[in-house]
C-alpha cells in the first residue's frame, strides 16, 4: 500500500494530540498509537503544530507567512582536529551553551553535524 500524503495522515477528532490531551491515543490511517509511544513521538512535533493541535485545529489548513533569519554557526577549538572534538565533557558544555544561548532568545536548532569540516550548527528564529 502506498504510503499518505500528509493531509491524509491525520489523527482521529478528540483523541491524543488533536484534542490536546497528553498521555492520550491516537488513531490515523488505522494505526493505533498507545499513550506512551504518543508521549514519546510528540517531542518530534514542533511546538507550533503542537499548540495548533491542542486548540484543535486538526486537519485545517492553516496558511501562515512568517519572517524567519537563519544562522549558520561553526564551532572552533574543540580538538585539535575539527573533525576530533578532544572530550565528551567539552563538547557537550560548548553545544548545551549554543542552544541555551539561543533557544532564550526564541531561536530553535533545526540541526548540528559533526563531521571532516568541524561542528556546525543551524539555527532558525
Amino acid at each position: 500500500r502506498a504510503l499518505p500524503r500528509r493531509s491524509e495522515a491525520r489523527v482521529s477528532e478528540g483523541e491524543g494530540a488533536a484534542s490536546g490531551v497528553s498521555g492520550g491515543s491516537g488513531q490515523a490511517n488505522g494505526i493505533t498509537v498507545g499513550p506512551e509511544a504518543l508521549r514519546v513521538l510528540r517531542c518530534f512535533v514542533p511546538a507550533l503544530i503542537d499548540e495548533r493541535l491542542a486548540a484543535g485545529q486538526a486537519g485545517l489548513w492553516v496558511s501562515e507567512h512568517r519572517v524567519i533569519t537563519t544562522v549558520f554557526l561553526k564551532l572552533l577549538g574543540l580538538g585539535r582536529k575539527p573533525c576530533q572534538p578532544a572530550t565528551l565533557g567539552s563538547t557537550h558544555a560548548a553545544v548545551r551553551g549554543v542552544q541555551e544561548a539561543f533557544s532564550s532568545r526564541g531561536g530553535a536548532v533545526l540541526r548540528l553535524i559533526t563531521d571532516d569540516k568541524g561542528t556546525r550548527f543551524l539555527v532558525a528564529f
